[in-house]
């Protein structure tokens, strides 16, 4: 547990609403130390918190010369979590009491509760309306500060998160598209079916749509894997109807097209795990075998 989750699990407790609650007090007011955290009762009466969260740290407060002693402070409270309790009772002054705060769980807020209660300082003062003021002037310089720090923070974040959009971007622009057909399966592909028509050709020529032009009497079809390889099957179906013959392509994870394509008679065949060239530079795709896309020859002849 961190101070700051102690002195916000205080602050709480305590009410901010309810209480005049400043963090950090250490000018402003004639005190002899700095405040972790003061809180201002309605009455006009001041408890200093100290917050710990260590051992050493309770140790090295007994060494402090100004004991926490302060005829403006009528309780002096140590706040610590829980783990801290039963040590920060045989080591703090008789007359602080002790605040413990218990780690939050998974649904609830921390629970703070008073382990201790601190002895009454009979000779303390009330604040003053001035005190008070110049309590606010340091509350106000605190959120202002504070303030900046988030908005700066915020920046920070901002920019980090458009830098990584850009590199993922750029990353993903950076990607290859493995696609073309290897030369030396494309070659028996056209002994094999002697190919007149590719509607999928690579290059493609400006302006070129295989899904909108006729196709030839054989055709091999490659089509893109994903969006809209069923476009691709019903134009191959259609083909057939005016007397064309078609080769389609599909990985394995195409179930559905593949299952159309069946039941219009299309023919079968396992077609391994083929190595695509990759579009931007025609470089072999380089992923384990255990990586690369199981295919099968979709064949529909008319």
């Amino acid at each position: 547990m961190h101070a700051g989750d102690i002195e916000i699990a205080v602050a709480r407790w305590y009410g901010w609403r309810q209480c005049f609650i400043v963090p950090n007090v250490s000018w402003g007011l004639y005190f002899m130390h700095e405040l972790d955290m003061l809180v201002i009762s309605s009455s006009g009466y001041a408890t200093e918190i100290e917050i710990k969260v260590s051992l050493s740290d309770l140790k090295a407060d007994q060494k402090k010369k100004h004991t926490h002693y302060s005829q403006r402070i009528k309780y002096f409270y140590f706040a610590v979590p829980e783990g801290l309790q039963k040590k920060a009772l045989e080591l703090i002054p008789d007359r602080a009491g002790l605040i413990v705060v218990r780690e939050k769980s998974k649904f609830r807020q921390p629970r703070t509760f008073i382990s201790k209660t601190a002895e009454v300082n009979k000779c303390a003062q009330k604040l003053t309306e001035s005190d008070l003021i110049k309590l606010g002037k340091l509350a106000a310089m605190r959120i202002w500060s504070l303030k900046e720090h988030a908005y700066r923070l915020q920046k920070e974040n901002q920019t980090l998160r458009n830098q990584q959009k850009m590199e993922g971007e750029d990353k993903m622009n950076k990607k290859k598209h493995y696609w073309i057909t290897p030369p030396d399966l494309m070659k028996s592909l056209k002994e094999r079916f002697n190919f007149d028509f590719d509607p999928c050709p690579f290059p493609c020529a400006e302006g070129f749509n295989g899904l909108s032009v006729p196709w030839g009497r054989m055709n091999w079809v490659n089509p893109p894997f994903t969006g809209g390889v069923m476009k691709w099957v019903r134009k191959a179906i259609s083909e057939r109807e005016r007397g064309n013959s078609s080769v389609m392509i599909m990985p394995i994870y195409q179930n559905r097209a593949i299952s159309v394509l069946m039941d219009a008679k299309a023919e079968i065949e396992f077609f391994g795990k083929p190595r695509f060239l990759a579009m931007e530079d025609l470089e072999t795709n380089p992923a384990k075998s255990s990586d690369l896309l199981p295919c099968v020859l979709c064949i529909l002849m008319a």
